[in-house]
């Protein structure tokens, strides 16, 4: 993320886990898989891609992907961001989007998150904005209840 977006959503999280957990959820694919997609691949490091595929139904596969930015180990991860044919949609409405986590410890041995999915293009706005807040909120509740202590 070189420059401030036109559009963000921000959504802010107490997740029950350590900073370190948090990141690990974030970066090891067999994690990864467990919250995020039926199929992931990702060579995280700083300029490595990622892709997640998601089974849709009959005949359709819902696929992100995108590019490590920054990874700052139990801290930051910067990556960006696209769905569509192959997780590219270069007509889309949405320009260089990007997701960013930032992780604090808290006290208790939680991580507070903040999580920010920005782009520049079209805004999302009323029912539209709604939707994709509860979206990116149904992806932080997997994360959460996959890091819930036994």
């Amino acid at each position: 993320m070189t420059s401030k977006p036109g559009h963000r959503v921000v959504i802010e999280r107490l997740v029950p886990a350590t900073p370190a957990r948090v990141y690990d959820a974030w970066t090891k694919p067999p994690l990864m898989a467990r919250w995020l997609g039926d199929k992931v691949e990702a060579d995280v490091r700083v300029g490595g891609r990622y892709r997640y595929e998601n089974d849709g139904g009959p005949d359709t596969t819902y696929v992100h992907a995108g590019e490590y930015q920054v990874l700052e180990p139990h801290r930051r991860i910067v990556q960006s961001f696209s769905a569509g044919a192959e997780g590219r949609d270069e007509t889309g409405p949405y320009k260089n989007e990007f997701i960013e986590v930032r992780l604090t410890p808290s006290e208790t041995g939680e991580t507070h998150m903040t999580f920010i999915n920005g782009w520049d293009g079209d805004a999302v706005e009323g029912d539209d904005r709604e939707a994709l807040e509860a979206a990116w909120s149904g992806w932080l509740d997997r994360l959460a209840n996959l890091l819930k202590p036994n």
